[in-house]
């Protein structure tokens, strides 16, 4: 790999996008003081919008 970089950060940086959305979600529900267990619900409504 390059200097300075570690060989994670690729790994990171597609982990971190693909939990994104549901992190997000999840603060946001903490914020507007409902149950982050919500996420689920809007992660099953996702995986049906994704294509096959």
């Amino acid at each position: 790999g390059e200097a300075g970089l570690n060989y994670l950060c690729a790994g990171y940086k597609q982990f971190f996008h693909h939990v994104g959305p549901c992190m997000q979600y999840m603060a946001d529900e903490l914020r507007a003081g409902r149950p982050p267990m919500n996420v689920m619900q809007h992660a099953r409504a996702l995986l049906k919008l994704a294509p096959a």
